[in-house]
């Protein structure tokens, strides 16, 4: 029961921003150019993104930022992905940043230790 109300959360454009990493004239741009993110709009015309538009737009971050794929490239292997459900979900995205960020943390740490 408590997960359906998970994927009922919506979250406004600066939030996703935040957890995503990007401006949010970056993700009005995902919605026009790729087309996949589809938030909901208040009749004051503030967007409200599901938890599926966030991982979405965290998986646009990733094809184009680490995978180093172009705009219309990103949006065929998007398609493809969503059409077969190869997606990786929110938990194995933010397993991976909380991976990066340790190693990083990591790096950080060790040189600190040899100055």
């Amino acid at each position: 029961m408590e997960e359906n109300n998970q994927d009922q959360s919506y979250f406004t454009i600066g939030e996703v921003s935040q957890i995503v990493g990007v401006q949010q004239h970056v993700l009005r741009n995902w919605e026009k150019e790729i087309g996949f993110l589809k938030p909901k709009k208040k009749d004051s015309g503030h967007r409200l993104y599901n938890r599926k538009d966030l991982e979405i737009a965290m998986r646009i971050k990733e094809l184009l930022y680490e995978e180093l794929y172009t705009i219309p490239g990103a949006k065929k292997r998007l398609w493809y992905e969503l059409k077969r459900k190869e997606a990786p979900g929110i938990t194995t995205i933010l397993q991976r940043m909380k991976n990066e960020l340790n190693d990083l943390l990591n790096m950080i740490n060790s040189s600190k230790e040899k100055n």
